[in-house]
């Protein structure tokens, strides 16, 4: 929440952290686990730097978080159409 309120008021030196993004750039996962402020912010910062590497260097850095959650999305997209969108694990069996 507070990052969304960041970068709202800042979105060139701050980004949304997203479990989808973290996807993406394979890392960053546990930061939401972690209860130290100094943790946190480093951890952060890191990820910050992250997405603005691993994103088309064009791009103003809020856009750059939209392009790399957008990847994720289409990933996820591309694995349930290949699945035929399974409902659970209980109903994919059932509907073989």
């Amino acid at each position: 929440m507070a990052t969304a309120v960041l970068t709202v008021l800042y979105p060139e030196e701050f980004t949304i952290y997203d479990v989808r993004v973290c996807e993406t750039l394979k890392d960053f996962k546990n930061l939401q686990y972690k209860t130290r402020f100094q943790e946190i912010w480093s951890g952060y910062e890191e990820f910050i730097k992250s997405v603005k590497n691993a994103a088309s260097e064009h791009l103003m850095l809020r856009d750059k978080d939209r392009e790399l959650w957008g990847k994720s999305f289409a990933l996820q997209l591309m694995k349930d159409i290949e699945n035929r969108f399974p409902r659970g694990a209980d109903n994919s069996k059932s509907e073989e």
